[in-house]
């Protein structure tokens, strides 16, 4: 992880650094210096702990690859173009490693939004097979939490954009038509009729919902 030099700027963008701490600082986690010193550049401390009985709702917008195999997906947080000549890695957040900074989040509902190109690589569904397995990755930390996964795209496939994803544009019209959303299900419910729109108009982004609850995959292609 690149962690912040003292002598450096504040820097209140979405870093590598800054994803990690919010996450560390909201699950209750002992924090480092380098935890400490991204947290102060956005008043990140302010932020209250998550609570059992609280609903956490994470959405990350930008850009996503996966590896040449197509196994491993990568997030690119705002500063990940700063290590270009090794394709983005050290910068860039994987699956796996998104799934162990999420692992002691105390609460027992949330849901994640991936909102980039190829976002379905990221709970491995080719090979992932929900089960107690103890397997890294964001598939198995959905199945072990009851987690709800909406990705923005297929494997390999776009993400939509004119400034900004189709799946996002949809959603935001769904929320829009809502005046408060506190659950897990209620937000949940609202992304599977953002996705349906999306698949109605036969746009080419395939968002899908993934949700382990009842020990088995729910597409929002299929009816619930």
């Amino acid at each position: 992880m690149a962690a912040l030099a003292a002598n450096e700027p504040l820097n209140p963008l979405p870093s590598k650094a800054n994803i990690k701490a919010i996450i560390r600082h909201l699950s209750g986690a002992k924090l480092n210096n380098a935890d400490k010193l991204s947290l102060a550049n956005f008043d990140g401390m302010e932020a209250k702990k998550v609570r059992p009985d609280d609903f956490i709702f994470i959405s990350f917008s930008g850009h996503g690859i996966s590896d040449k195999e197509g196994k491993e997906f990568y997030l690119l947080p705002y500063d990940s173009a700063k290590d270009k000549a090794s394709g983005f890695y050290n910068r860039a957040i994987s699956s796996a490693e998104l799934a162990s900074w999420l692992t002691n989040l105390p609460t027992e509902q949330s849901l994640v939004f991936l909102d980039t190109c190829t976002s379905g690589t990221a709970l491995g569904v080719h090979e992932f097979k929900p089960a107690p397995l103890g397997n890294a990755g964001l598939g198995q930390l959905a199945y072990n939490k009851g987690m709800a996964i909406y990705v923005a795209s297929e494997a390999g496939s776009a993400a939509n954009a004119q400034g900004i994803s189709l799946a996002n544009s949809a959603l935001i019209t769904a929320l829009e038509r809502r005046e408060s959303v506190s659950t897990q299900k209620e937000l949940q419910t609202i992304m599977l009729e953002a996705s349906k729109v999306t698949l109605q108009n036969k746009m080419t982004q395939q968002p899908s919902m993934y949700y382990f609850k009842r020990k088995e995959l729910t597409f929002t292609t299929k009816e619930e």
